[in-house]
């Protein structure tokens, strides 16, 4: 059985939808289908999130039925991400290094057990005794000061800063595109979408100010104290601060001579309210007054 469709029948299992699958996943419903369909692989990270979700191990979602020589082995992955991190080596530069597959390295790194063979080729790529990963032993990371360090992610993506999102059209069809900036670091390769936001107006002072850019992670959950991009009805997307309440949720401005918006439970369902994305970065390229 392929990933693809052991995702489909995970979460045809929970009855989920494919975008409420996509939100657990923190990617879109688009995403999902080319999951299911097969014409895509979905990240590490959106597969640890399933699993998580799930409550199962990451390796179940790679692989129907494990042989003996497959058998969860947590420490391997463990050393084996070590090593990946000590070395400056995404997953699909490494796969090309070791002519191995992507879709089988991901299986070791999400704690299925390689072969005698595959657990000799390894440990030989990165100058580690055998025992290190085949038995899961605590790694002794090979002094590699003298080498280049070569960045874990791509340097940069390019994401589109919006003006504004208006309720009902998806993000990435909004044409109200101010301009595009650079994503960098751990964002560009973690399998979330991104988006920036022009802030406008001072709900949001003294934090926010008129003309700042949030970078937004697009989910459609989030926690207390999360500031997210929401909708409330029919209106453009509004930026607050969340408070998670048993009977609903609220929205706080940051800007006092602004009032904390309340939403039942009942209301968060029928008018709806829903969650566009968290700020996970803001920047502050304008000068204000």
């Amino acid at each position: 059985m392929t990933i693809g469709e052991n995702i489909r029948r995970l979460r045809e299992l929970h009855e989920l939808t494919q975008r409420e699958l996509g939100a657990i996943a923190g990617v879109s419903d688009k995403a999902v289908s080319t999951w299911e369909n097969g014409s895509k692989m979905p990240r590490m990270t959106a597969i640890k999130r399933m699993a998580t979700y799930f409550g199962i191990p990451a390796g179940d979602l790679l692989e129907e039925e494990k042989p003996a020589a497959t058998a969860t082995s947590t420490p391997f992955a463990g050393a084996l991400s070590t090593l990946c991190l000590s070395w400056g080596r995404t997953p699909e530069q490494l796969a090309g290094d070791l002519n191995m597959s992507l879709h089988r390295f991901q299986q070791l790194s999400a704690g299925v057990a390689p072969t005698e063979e595959e657990a000799a080729l390894i440990t030989s790529f990165f100058r580690s005794p055998h025992t290190v990963l085949k038995d899961g032993t605590s790694p002794q990371i090979p002094d590699v000061s003298n080498v280049r360090p070569i960045h874990l992610f791509p340097s940069a993506r390019r994401i589109p800063v919006l003006g504004r999102v208006p309720a009902g059209v998806p993000i990435e069809a909004v044409t109200d595109v101010i301009e595009e900036i650079d994503l960098s670091g751990h964002s560009v390769q973690d399998g979330y979408d991104y988006f920036g936001l022009l802030v406008t107006g001072d709900s949001m002072f003294p934090e926010y100010l008129d003309g700042d850019i949030v970078i937004l992670r697009m989910q459609q959950t989030a926690q207390t104290g999360d500031d997210v991009v929401a909708y409330i009805g029919n209106s453009d997307a509004t930026l607050k601060r969340l408070t998670v309440t048993e009977n609903g949720i609220q929205l706080r401005p940051l800007n006092p001579a602004y009032e904390t918006r309340s939403f039942s439970n009942e209301e968060i369902r029928t008018l709806p309210v829903t969650i566009a994305g968290i700020v996970i970065e803001q920047r502050r390229t304008r000068r204000h007054g």
